[in-house]
């Protein structure tokens, strides 16, 4: 594919046709592709570096047509793959890589959550354990050179499958946010809190209303 303005980017599918290896001129320079690999329903389970100076994208394209894996599954515990603690299987091509980049969670909290945790009950309403087929957490890495830092997102949800809470956790700044949202039957947001917490802990809670027509009205935010 060229874009202008730029060098040609070259891909790699498998044999789902999904992009398993995109590169750049950039990349091509210093032997390298991003991949992507998948979970069993197509969904992005990680991402990351696959460095390898040859051959070209034609000889990947063939080895990745040809593979037996197509998909990774989940694992518990968890296992080190490039210094980096993940919680899937690395059978699908390229099984072999530089670096994570990106970790995508689905169907469960059993992963590495940098110490945070769901809430139990959210607004007085309970969260939910039942996520089957839910986004749960996405693992981050900071890409600045000389750092092993990540940032950690997760969601919970209440028991009609709507996100009401979020936790992310920068290990690079050293900060962690929280969210947590009362929702009416609609599904309408009417108060939101988020904490910040660094050196010092800043709470913000925005309310809002509506109109009869549920268009919004007014929207207000203090400091707690």
């Amino acid at each position: 594919m060229k874009v202008p303005g730029k060098g040609w980017e070259y891909m790699v599918y498998d044999a789902l046709d999904r992009p398993v290896l995109v590169q750049d001129a950039v990349q091509r320079t210093r032997g390298e592709w991003a991949f992507t690999k998948y979970d069993a329903f197509g969904r992005v389970a990680y991402t990351g570096i696959f460095s390898h100076p040859t051959p070209g994208r034609v000889f990947w394209q063939n080895y990745a047509s040809s593979v037996n894996h197509q998909y990774e599954v989940r694992v518990n515990p968890g296992v080190v793959r490039r210094g980096t603690l993940i919680y899937y299987t690395s059978r699908a091509f390229p099984n072999d890589f530089k670096q994570i980049n990106t970790i995508y969670y689905y169907d469960d909290y059993a992963f590495d959550r940098a110490g945070l945790s769901v809430p139990t009950t959210v607004y007085g309403i309970a969260t939910t354990t039942n996520v089957k087929s839910m986004a749960t957490g996405v693992k981050e890495r900071v890409l600045i050179a000389g750092t092993e830092k990540w940032i950690t997102v997760f969601t919970g949800y209440d028991d009609k499958a709507r996100p009401v809470y979020t936790a992310n956790k920068n290990e690079y700044l050293n900060t962690t946010d929280t969210g947590r949202s009362k929702l009416d039957f609609s599904g309408r947001v009417l108060e939101t809190t988020l904490h910040h917490t660094s050196n010092t802990t800043v709470s913000i809670v925005e309310s809002f209303t509506y109109d009869h027509a549920f268009r919004l009205a007014n929207r207000n935010n203090y400091l707690k």
